[in-house]
């Protein structure tokens, strides 16, 4: 049985979908025309380490264009259900993938990274360099956090109903955010001086912004091929690039 969160929903969110991935052609109309497009839905942490590769694999096959479409885990997988044409899905929830793949959607999930999670904060040089997690979160004036039903949501969550800064964190936290990247927009445009990310998010940020590790569990990224798929040998040979490059990029090191 699919759980409550895979159950197939009609109308508005598969017709964004289709509008979007439409309006991907519309934009680069004036360009050749490629033989085939790949359409990847991903977690939106994931997706600036996915279009770096989807551009090295363009550069190998000049007759394909790769479009990466962020997004948080469980609406993409939602939108699979609904019928959406992405040929490979990239998930933070292992328990999505195995959800779309028990029931007939994707090809069996493989994992291509993982993860932890990070306290993002600004740097205040006249603090010391190495500060307890406790001191940067009562040190902070807001807290920018994901929304609980996706998977950087869930994962704080997680973190949260074991730790003894719950209290502090929800305290200061304005408003629930809908996937990694909106957390990391916010912070990066300082309307959060502190925020909850996933480590690899950590790589790409701003250098007057630090991460400090909080100790989690792993977090694993599952791709799984869509057994729609339009171009199921590009997918497979897209996959292998994930497969074969992703995880040393994605891994993530906290500065």
């Amino acid at each position: 049985m699919r759980s409550r969160m895979l159950r197939r929903r009609r109308g508005a969110p598969l017709r964004g979908v289709l509008v979007s991935l439409m309006s991907v052609g519309l934009v680069t109309g004036c360009e050749p025309s490629p033989t085939a497009t790949l359409f990847v839905g991903a977690a939106s942490s994931m997706q600036a380490t996915l279009q770096t590769r989807a551009r090295a694999f363009e550069d190998q096959h000049p007759d394909v264009r790769v479009e990466v479409i962020g997004d948080s885990s469980s609406r993409l997988a939602r939108q699979l259900v609904d019928g959406a044409p992405y040929d490979i899905f990239v998930s933070a929830r292992v328990d999505l993938s195995d959800e779309l793949h028990q029931a007939g959607i994707t090809s069996k999930p493989v994992v291509i990274a993982a993860a932890g999670l990070a306290l993002a904060y600004e740097y205040d040089p006249r603090r010391p360099s190495a500060r307890p997690l406790s001191s940067i979160i009562s040190g902070a004036t807001n807290i920018g956090i994901a929304d609980p039903s996706v998977p950087l949501g869930h994962y704080t969550q997680r973190w949260l109903s074991a730790s003894s800064d719950r209290s502090q964190v929800l305290q200061r936290v304005q408003s629930f955010e809908a996937n990694a990247l909106a957390v990391e927009r916010r912070l990066t445009a300082g309307e959060v001086s502190v925020a909850v990310v996933y480590t690899q998010q950590c790589a790409t940020l701003p250098r007057h912004l630090r991460c400090m590790p909080i100790d989690t569990t792993p977090i694993l990224y599952t791709s799984a091929l869509s057994r729609a798929s339009s171009h199921p040998t590009l997918a497979r040979a897209f996959l292998r690039e994930i497969q074969e490059n992703v995880p040393n990029s994605a891994r993530g090191i906290a500065r």
